[in-house]
């Protein structure tokens, strides 16, 4: 009978994992979601190169590791018909983050059955096990990220549900001081922050419950350690993470930005509401907690159960639950930050009846809490979360169909013309690629450049257009490609702005476009001939135009060209290349700048157009240009647009001069920020 009894909790506690699994992997997740997706998959290949990580934001580099080794994984058991690896994902890169996806729902679904069944053994109570289970149906939060995205998130849900099942094991040994216990939640609390900081509130949980000032310095040097450990991939941008954190912590604005200052006081309070009103379960569950609370420790009668085990986890619960609160006010803009905590409410429903049961005068009341709070949930959840999820999953599936269907109608109507792809609000697989080549710090751009060599993008963030990072005007586009053109993907309305505003604005850059299809998250728009030629005729003549082939010294120290134009150039004037003539300009790691050349009478506005031909073997070498501080204007560029029979590529910079910069000068120069031997030649400004 006994055995029959384990065999029968077992199955049970099956359930609820297999259904998270059935439903997450058919669960339908938007293709080609550039943020976050893209991020991790791109920066999991430079780990699998053995190449540092460019994205250190969350950090997140645990998901770019466990990335790393489900691509290899995939790749090797996959027929890839002879490709590299590198190859194959940027050939299919939905293919593989839709596997990523699935192993992460797989890793989590794995950790709630062993939660389910540890505690179970722990508690000999199958309900205590079903109650932590059903923790991520708590949340359409957790859902949605868990079964949507390859993120942090997913992580996070995992890692919170590990340390609810650490703790239960904590809270039912009788032999809590053995070393294993803060060396586990140091591995948890490490990995979690490595993961995102976000998960900074939940390390306070084993730091109130360790006993005595050695346990607790030694959790928090581990913790350390293990961070560190976990981030190793991320180490060249350690100063980077540092100045990130920093700008988070002292400026009141989202990602660093706005005011000096903690908070916001007037908009802190605000996000503070919407957090409660808009994660009700969650607010329901900490209020309950926190009459428990209160109720022990206003009762002198119940006042000795404040040193109980369980009264101090459900404390240590409260305070981190109330924590991450404060600290998502702070820049709270999405339900996903409050991940860690959200995937604790389990756990705290069970140290909440663990609390009160034993003064329910009623023991038949007490017995059956737990099987009338899990018969409870698993009547209310799906009435209650079904049609939310539902709504998101046919948004997902008719954001997927818009797609095929836009890139079906350009194949069949279109397919003589060049795609421009807009960039970076725009679902499509090449605006993806390039949003995960600039959050990896283009570690692997050269792969895919040379994958698709001929990828074009309009960034409207900066009205220019790009090839991989190298910037380029519309001429540049027109010449190489002819005026049979189409802007792909967008653009895409914001609140401010209708679609029809922002093409005006496109327009008005010099690129005019009318539309051919207006869909809720594609568009296309075709090149206007006629108007980008009245346009031509009423743009006036360049207004300045300079050319340096760097043939003609006054002395070492300066170039003068046409008009007495003077360029420092620090004896790097060199006869050993050069692109025409005999000369050109040498940077290496003992010379590393020249070239330096004030912008004259630059004013706000003002457009320009800088080019010079570099001579190299890497990307090292940058055209800049900057105010005086660089903290109001800096632009850089060291992508090249072209190469020449030579050897010799194009780089350039296209910038207009903002409103801040009130009369300050404004320089250019060529930058070698590496250590190998370089050369510039053939400069070209030009002032329209």
């Amino acid at each position: 009978m006994v055995l029959v009894k384990k065999q029968l909790t077992s199955i049970l506690l099956w359930i609820l994992p297999l259904t998270f699994v059935l439903f997450g992997l058919s669960f339908d997740r938007a293709k080609y979601s550039n943020d976050p997706e893209y991020i991790y998959l791109i920066n999991a290949l430079s780990i699998s190169k053995l190449r540092p990580v460019g994205h250190i934001d969350n950090p997140g580099t645990t998901v770019m590791e466990i990335g790393a080794v489900i691509i290899n994984v995939t790749y090797f058991l996959s027929p890839s018909g002879g490709k590299d690896l590198m190859t194959d994902v940027l050939e299919n890169p939905d293919r593989y983050i839709g596997i990523l996806n699935g192993a992460l729902i797989f890793i989590i679904a794995f950790i709630l059955l062993w939660l389910g069944l540890i505690v179970a053994k722990k508690s000999q109570n199958l309900w205590a096990g079903l109650i932590l289970q059903i923790t991520p149906f708590l949340s359409v939060t957790i859902l949605e990220q868990a079964w949507t995205k390859v993120s942090p998130e997913p992580l996070l849900i995992f890692t919170s549900l590990f340390l609810s099942g650490i703790l239960i094991i904590y809270y039912f040994d009788e032999n809590r001081n053995r070393r294993q216990y803060f060396l586990l939640f140091a591995l948890i609390s490490g990995f979690g922050l490595a993961t995102k900081a976000t998960f900074l509130p939940v390390i306070i949980i084993p730091l109130l419950l360790l006993p005595g000032f050695y346990r607790k310095s030694g959790y928090l040097f581990f913790v350390i350690l293990i961070f560190v450990i976990f981030t190793l991939p991320a180490w060249p941008e350690y100063s980077n993470m540092y100045t990130w954190y920093y700008n988070l912590a002292t400026h009141t604005g989202i990602y660093g930005s706005g005011n000096t200052g903690m908070i916001d006081a007037s908009q802190y309070l605000v996000s503070f509401g919407k957090i409660i009103q808009n994660n009700i379960h969650f607010s329901i569950l900490l209020g309950v907690s926190m009459v428990t609370v209160i109720f022990f420790f206003a009762s002198s009668k119940n006042r000795q159960n404040v040193k109980t085990l369980r009264f101090r986890i459900l404390i240590s619960l409260v305070i981190a639950n109330v924590a991450g609160i404060l600290l998502v006010s702070k820049h709270y803009h999405a339900n996903h930050y409050l991940v860690p905590e959200l995937a604790l409410s389990g756990l705290t429903i069970f140290f909440i009846i663990e609390n009160v049961k034993d003064f329910i005068t009623k023991k038949s009341i007490g017995k059956f809490a737990m099987p009338t709070i899990v018969g409870f949930l698993i009547v209310y959840l799906p009435v209650n979360n079904i049609p939310t999820l539902n709504n998101s999953k046919q948004g997902y599936r008719a954001t997927n169909s818009e797609y095929e269907q836009t890139m079906k109608m350009i194949g069949e109507n279109y397919s003589d013309y060049k795609c421009v792809y807009f960039y970076p609000v725009s679902l499509n697989k090449f605006s993806a690629l390039m949003f995960g080549n600039s959050y990896s710090k283009r570690k692997n751009l050269n792969e895919i450049r040379t994958l698709y060599p001929e990828t074009v993008f309009y960034d409207h963030t900066q009205s220019l257009f790009n090839i991989w990072g190298a910037q380029a005007g519309i001429e540049d586009i027109l010449k190489t490609y002819g005026n049979k053109i189409l802007l792909v993907g967008g653009p895409v309305s914001d609140e401010s702005k209708d679609d029809n505003q922002k093409a005006a604005e496109i327009t008005n850059s010099g690129f005019p476009i009318k539309p051919v299809y207006q869909g809720r998250t594609q568009a296309i728009w075709v090149f206007d001939t006629v108007a980008y030629q009245t346009l031509q005729k009423q743009q006036p003549a360049n207004s300045f135009e300079l050319h340096l082939d760097m043939e003609t010294p006054e002395d070492q120290q300066a170039y003068v060209s046409s008009g007495k134009h003077l360029f420092t150039i620090n004896n790097t004037r060199s006869s050993e290349m050069a692109r025409s003539g005999r000369n050109s300009i040498k940077l290496d790691k003992n010379q590393q700048f020249s070239l330096d050349y004030t912008l004259e009478n630059a004013k706000p506005g003002d457009n320009y157009k800088i080019k010079i031909w570099r001579y190299s073997g890497n990307n090292d070498g940058f055209l800049v240009v900057s105010s005086n501080p660089s903290s109001f204007f800096y632009q850089q560029n060291s992508e090249a647009i072209k190469t020449d029979d030579k050897g010799w590529k194009l780089i350039q910079l296209i910038f207009t001069i903002p409103e801040n910069i009130d009369n300050k000068p404004i320089k250019m120069y060529v930058w070698n920020s590496g250590s190998s031997e370089m050369y510039f030649d053939d400069l070209t400004i030009e002032k329209k």
